[in-house]
């Protein structure tokens, strides 16, 4: 009986080893599996931390790489823009100097047209002006010889009168001397009856005056 509860004491202490055994080697294996999964789950965490700083990353990359293409398309507007403007001053210059140009030469056209009708106005004016010198030439020559024909008929009425006086007091026949004296035989060949209605008031002032200038005098003044 006593043998019993020795061997069964003995027993119970060898399983309560056993138990303390059991539970000692399911501890360290709780802490083992709770250390890998914590590892495990560091690694995970790791893993998901360097694949969010990747992806954050690539996205600020794209970002700035998006940045970079706007701005420089921008930039890229703004030289475009500013080439534009500069081809249109350029344009806008040349076109501007044209007109100058043409302006000028259009001026310098009116210019040469005017003085072309400044010269022919003048070539005009002096080819009338001596057209009408000569034409006053003219009327001033046969002005002159009605004052020789009017100052020649004068001096032969005078002549006629003294020699008629002189005869009248020697001889009775004075007819022939009386029709001589009207005709203006003998000098003016007619000259003295037809040229009267012909003197104007100036041949007839002159040959008042006594300006008695022959004809070939007054054509070699001329």
């Amino acid at each position: 009986m006593f043998f019993c509860r020795l061997t069964q004491e003995h027993q119970d202490k060898i399983i309560s080893q056993l138990a303390a055994q059991m539970n000692e080697a399911l501890k360290r294996e709780d802490d083992r599996l709770a250390r890998d999964i914590e590892k495990k789950e560091a690694e995970q965490e790791k893993k998901r931390k360097e694949k969010e700083a990747k992806e954050k990353a690539a996205i600020e990359s794209i970002a700035e790489h998006r940045a970079t293409v706007m701005k420089m398309k921008v930039e890229k507007e703004r030289e475009e823009k500013a080439d534009g403007k500069k081809e249109l001053n350029a344009l806008m210059e040349k076109n501007r100097i044209y007109l100058e140009m043409e302006k000028a030469k259009k001026q310098r056209q009116r210019d040469a047209n005017m003085e072309v009708q400044k010269i022919q106005i003048q070539q005009m004016a002096e080819k009338q002006a001596k057209k009408q010198q000569e034409k006053q030439a003219d009327l001033d020559y046969d002005a002159q010889r009605e004052v020789i024909a009017l100052c020649k008929e004068r001096e032969f009425q005078t002549y006629a009168k003294q020699v008629i006086e002189s005869e009248s007091k020697t001889t009775h026949h004075l007819y022939p001397l009386l029709k001589a004296s009207k005709d203006g035989r003998g000098l003016g060949h007619g000259l003295f009856s037809r040229g009267r209605e012909g003197i104007n008031a100036s041949s007839q002032s002159q040959a008042d005056a006594g300006t008695c200038t022959t004809a070939q005098e007054v054509k070699n003044m001329k």
